[in-house]
């Protein structure tokens, strides 16, 4: 009797335990399921729909770049591609097959293709076509079920309606490199996507962040095969802004006409740039020879690549802020304001020229062998008189020479916004102890007063060398417009920087001021006056140097100073050989019209022979066509 209650009591025991965890265990299994279902069921509907749903990127469109008139100048035209889902690993050469029939055509270069998807990672896709017809898109949208891992995807192709007109000032897209790629917080989802492209170079590179926009997701849903099934949802993203140039693209594409065969070691070579004096606006820049910047979108051949850099006249560099050149004797122009600043000339009084002078035991010669006879500082920039010069800089401090070039524009970089402005050079005492290790001579003097010897500066520059002596003022280049009105609450502002041009609700809607919004040069206003009146006399005066090609109506006259820079020595000055690379750089600059001036020029040709008869018929004419044009700000 007692075993027998020892024995209920050790049932009852195992049986209270064995109750026990299986309670504890559907406990558990039910807070499990709660936890799942209830607390965690956003977490595993967001996995399910993973594998239900996928996410493609979609490029926004790329903003448009116009013209000062609102003519577009590059913008992006909607195109559509053939894409494989790398993810999908179905059979590729059995569904290219189906796709070949669905279209009805064959698919080229199908192995390449498949190299480039085994290369892939999970989430890439690769362009099985680009720029397919509606009508296909329409069949591959039709037959979608019978095509798994392809589909097709908006793709706005960037398109240069000027092409070469534009080709190194606008520059061109190009795909990312893998250093680009490594900054994924630049480019967000942009970069997953087969036709991302990035600006390279020019106004394309330094405009990227306003012109990319931001990228949009395509949700597909699929099936079990990974097949498409049909389009959840789409956000295209934000479109990258429209920006606006100061160019006028007709003027441009008159200067690029006027460039077009003229210098070059092959066929021709060199860069013009018009500036509106009053604001500073690019009104044109040309450069040649030029590229086609359309040849860039899908990339370039490595064939075409190596001949454009490999071409000797350099058509991928933009000549007008990236190219130096000595000055030649557009530099007299700086020279005479300087001897007149410090009071080492007087305008009127003459200096003779009997062909050269002599210094220290070398001859310094005129390009007029024969000399100019007596002559003031007038006559001087008009004849281009060499000899002059000379003397001025034998008594002149070469620091002086250099601080009044820097004020002028010259010696540093210009400001613009495009990328690969040069600063040039402007030589001084410091800068050749510096870089050489060697001390001053006051001979070199002599060949920089006449922008020889160390001198360097690009043709920007020289346009802008050519506004401040127009102007007396410090005109500062800019390529990008930027005309809207700013709005301050407040009512106090800067009446020299702005003018108000209406009051809304008690507001005043500011405009930048255009006329004369640049600080005056701390040069006596006098001494201006002498150096423009030198350069009317180089054109209109019938032994300037310009007479021949000066534009006639009284009204729109011009003003101006060639230049010619050695690429021999000056025992060979007057020979024009018949082999380019030891012809001479032949420049002008110039502005117009000479009672209010508005537009300035300058123009170089490399290897063209002499500014007088090759440069300056250029810079004439470019300054009377932007005159009939009446281009302002």
């Amino acid at each position: 009797m007692r075993n027998q209650l020892i024995k209920s009591q050790n049932f009852s025991r195992r049986a209270f335990f064995v109750a026990g965890g299986k309670i504890l265990f559907l406990s558990t299994l039910a807070a499990r399921m709660y936890y799942l279902q209830v607390l965690e069921s956003k977490k595993y509907k967001l996995l399910a729909e993973g594998n239900r749903v996928k996410i493609f990127p979609v490029l926004p469109s790329r903003g448009k770049i116009v013209d000062r008139n609102g003519v577009i100048i590059a913008e992006g035209k909607l195109k559509f591609n053939i894409v494989y889902d790398v993810g999908y690993k179905g059979d590729f050469y059995k569904i290219i097959n189906k796709l070949e029939e669905v279209l009805n055509r064959k698919i080229e270069n199908i192995d390449e293709i498949y190299k480039k998807i085994e290369a892939s990672k999970i989430g890439d896709v690769v362009n099985i076509e680009k720029y397919i017809e509606w009508k296909d898109v329409s069949k591959i949208e039709v037959n979608m079920p019978d095509l798994p891992g392809i589909r097709t995807i908006a793709d706005n192709k960037r398109y240069y309606e000027y092409g070469s007109t534009v080709g190194a000032l606008i520059g061109y897209t190009a795909k990312p490199s893998i250093e680009d790629l490594e900054d994924s917080n630049m480019y967000g989802k942009h970069y997953t996507h087969p036709d991302f492209r990035i600006g390279r170079v020019g106004l394309e590179k330094v405009l990227e962040p306003k012109l990319r926009g931001v990228a949009g997701v395509r949700e597909v849903e699929v099936n079990s095969r990974g097949s498409f099934v049909k389009e959840l949802d789409i956000n295209y993203g934000e479109k990258g802004e429209d920006v606006s140039l100061t160019i006028d693209i007709e003027l441009q594409k008159f200067v690029m006409g006027e460039l077009s065969g003229k210098g070059g070691l092959i066929s021709e070579s060199g860069s013009a740039t018009v500036l509106d004096i009053k604001t500073g606006s690019v009104l044109a820049m040309g450069s040649v020879p030029s590229y086609d910047n359309n040849n860039f979108i899908d990339g370039i051949s490595g064939k075409d690549w190596q001949k454009l850099l490999n071409d000797i006249d350099k058509p991928l560099l933009n000549k007008s802020i990236s190219a130096v050149y000595p000055p030649g004797s557009t530099f007299k122009t700086v020279t005479a304001l300087a001897g007149l600043q410090s009071g080492l000339i007087k305008p009127e009084k003459t200096q003779y020229c009997g062909g050269y002078i002599e210094y220290k035991g070398r001859k310094y010669h005129c390009w007029q062998k024969r000399g100019h006879g007596r002559v003031n500082m007038y006559q001087a920039l008009a004849q281009s008189c060499n000899v002059y010069f000379y003397r001025l800089a034998k008594v002149m401090d070469i620091d002086y020479l250099a601080d009044i070039a820097r004020t002028l524009g010259l010696g540093e970089t210009t400001g613009i916004e495009i990328p690969g402005d040069k600063p040039g050079l402007i030589p001084d005492r410091n800068w050749k102890r510096g870089a050489l290790g060697k001390p001053w001579y006051t001979g070199e003097n002599l060949s920089v007063s006449i922008g020889q010897g160390y001198t360097l500066a690009t043709p920007l520059q020289l346009a802008v060398l050519s506004a401040r002596l127009a102007s007396g003022r410090k005109v500062v280049p800019h390529i990008i417009k930027d005309d809207g009105p700013s709005h301050l609450a407040s009512g106090q502002y800067d009446p020299e920087k702005y003018d108000v041009v209406a009051i809304d609700n008690g507001q005043k809607i500011l405009l930048p001021k255009k006329q004369n919004q640049f600080e005056m040069i701390d040069i006596d206003r006098g001494y201006f006056r002498d150096v423009q009146k030198g350069m009317e006399m180089v054109v209109n005066s019938n032994f300037g140097t310009v007479y021949r090609n000066r534009i006639k109506d009284e009204y729109l006259r011009m003003a101006g100073k060639t230049g010619t820079a050695q690429v021999l020595n000056d025992k060979r000055f007057k020979f024009l050989p018949e082999n380019k690379f030891e012809r001479h750089h032949a420049l002008f600059l110039g502005y117009a019209p000479i009672n209010d001036p508005r537009y300035a020029v300058s123009v170089v040709i490399e290897h063209g022979g002499y500014g007088s008869t090759v440069a300056a018929p250029i810079g004439a004419k470019i300054l009377l066509k932007a005159q009939e044009m009446g281009i302002v700000d």
